[in-house]
């Protein structure tokens, strides 16, 4: 199969849709599907249908499935120069969120994000925590998207025994570590050769970034839907890296201060998750 004809998988995925489909030609359908994952252009046809706001969220998601199906399945396969144009497009999918995008569409480009980190952060990625950094100062709507991706990182890497983040488990870990303290904390940096990289972007860290992120939504979250998604995003996070980082950088980054200051919030979803919060600090 080494073409693939974009009119025929939109038909397909009709069929797989289409509620009034007979169950035997869904099931064609759906096997059509299933070869068009291990095609040799699956990436660049998963590009193709993820990034076209014309289409159907249902088919974009599909195209999105494509790209990850190479990620997580064929990237051993792949040149050095088409693992580049893969990350490569993973970022600008990443940085052309739209606010009209569904939320199962923005959490599967994160999983992408995340499913790459896994497997190239910290062996020949080294600038994951500087895109972050930026898309970060960008608004909410990629606020939420950065904090999908650290959470699910730090799960992935300390809790989840995640199949892909264990066979890079000294690596991963010490990568998450710099870019969650500050260089005050930890100086990190991952020596290759003569060559130190630096994974950390700026000198403060992501503790002290949620620090601040979380000190200055609390009055405007309970009035505010959308900071206070965010705002319970960001506590997660932290029940998160709470499980794992260093107590020498929660005291330094006031973290802990800041959400233990959501208690006090007139608010029961920002209270049960800063309850739960203090609970994983206390046996850090």
């Amino acid at each position: 199969m080494a073409q693939v004809d974009i009119t025929a998988v939109l038909q397909a995925l009709d069929l797989v849709y289409n509620p009034a489909t007979d169950n035997d030609v869904r099931r064609q359908a759906s096997q059509y599907l299933d070869q068009v994952k291990n095609n040799t252009n699956a990436a660049e046809h998963g590009f193709v249908l993820g990034q076209d706001q014309s289409l159907s969220p249902q088919v974009r998601h599909f195209g999105l499935s494509l790209i990850e199906h190479v990620i997580c399945h064929a990237d051993h396969g792949l040149s050095d120069e088409q693992q580049s144009r893969l990350r490569n497009g993973v970022v600008q999918l990443g940085q052309h969120l739209r606010r009209d995008d569904p939320s199962f569409i923005r959490n599967k480009i994160a999983g992408l994000w995340i499913e790459m980190a896994k497997r190239t952060w910290a062996l020949d990625w080294y600038d994951l925590d500087e895109l972050l950094v930026r898309m970060w100062s960008q608004g909410l709507l990629f606020q939420g998207f950065v904090l999908t991706v650290l959470e699910n990182l730090s799960e992935d890497i300390f809790a989840r025994d995640d199949a892909a983040a264990v066979l890079r488990g000294r690596d991963l870990n010490s990568a998450m570590i710099e870019v969650m303290t500050s260089s005050q904390d930890y100086a990190g940096g991952l020596k290759i050769g003569s060559v130190i990289h630096k994974l950390r972007y700026g000198e403060e860290g992501w503790l002290v970034r949620l620090a601040q992120f979380i000190g200055d939504s609390l009055e405007s979250a309970t009035t505010t839907p959308p900071v206070k998604d965010v705002l319970l995003k960001g506590l997660a996070t932290l029940r998160s890296i709470f499980g794992w980082v260093m107590t020498p950088a929660i005291v330094h980054s006031q973290i802990l201060f800041t959400a233990c200051s959501c208690l006090s919030q007139h608010d029961s979803d920002i209270m049960t998750v800063s309850l739960s919060l203090s609970f994983s600090s206390e046996y850090n």
